[in-house]
């Protein structure tokens, strides 16, 4: 087994992880008092094998550690967009809404630059891993091979930033922000991909959500020196 096939089978088994605690953590908020945890813990467990187990071993079938992680990605990306816009809805009234609105006018012109805007690419396979590119701008002491890296990063900056400042009750917090950041970048791949647009590339999704975090981090210097 490579070194990158390990790399993407630790990925998976985080992701894997992470989703369960997330549910658990939903579960556990919304449960009534007389059900336990730990029973709880067991019966989500439970059903999370039952309805993760099948998926892994469809698509395990095919072969490819890429296509598994990819649909990981996909399953997660669509619970949380189901969790945000629930919680939109709950908590409407609280909400910045000039706020949200520069937050989607900020998405759709993502939605464009990396969707709309894109023609027709041969290649469209699965997350392809381009560690080489960094090693070559460390070679030849030159950022023009990851200037695409770069870009990614800075495109989603701006996302770190105006996310919080949609509710910061709420959402002024590093988890809501990696969170969407996933949700928002891995859906661009899933559209490119399905849509025959380009590649399904990991490294794309690592980069954009580093942009929000990026951004985040502005957020959090700008609130500690400007307090409301």
């Amino acid at each position: 087994m490579s070194n990158q096939n390990v790399f993407q089978l630790a990925i998976i088994g985080i992701l894997l992880v992470c989703g369960y605690i997330y549910l658990l953590q939903m579960a556990s908020r919304r449960a009534p008092e007389y059900i336990k945890r730990p029973f709880l813990a067991v019966v989500l467990l439970l059903a999370y094998a039952m309805i993760a187990g099948p998926v892994i071993y469809i698509v395990s079938s095919l072969g490819s550690t890429e296509m598994l992680l990819f649909t990981l990605l996909m399953l997660m990306s669509c619970v949380i967009l189901l969790a945000a816009v629930y919680a939109l809805f709950q908590n409407w009234c609280h909400i910045n809404k000039g706020m949200l609105t520069l937050f989607i006018v900020y998405l759709l012109a993502v939605a464009y630059v990396t969707i709309f805007s894109r023609e027709y690419a041969k290649d469209t396979s699965v997350f392809i891993f381009r560690t080489d590119l960094v090693s070559k701008a460390i070679r030849t002491h030159s950022l023009k091979p990851v200037n695409h890296l770069l870009q990614n990063v800075a495109m989603f900056i701006p996302l770190g930033v105006l996310l919080p400042f949609v509710y910061p009750e709420k959402l002024d917090a590093w988890g809501h922000v990696i969170l969407i950041a996933l949700m928002a970048t891995t859906l661009i791949e899933t559209v490119q991909f399905f849509l025959l647009l380009g590649q399904a590339d990991l490294t794309d999704i690592v980069t954009n959500i580093l942009g929000a975090a990026v951004g985040f981090l502005g957020y959090r210097i700008f609130r500690r020196f400007c307090p409301q």
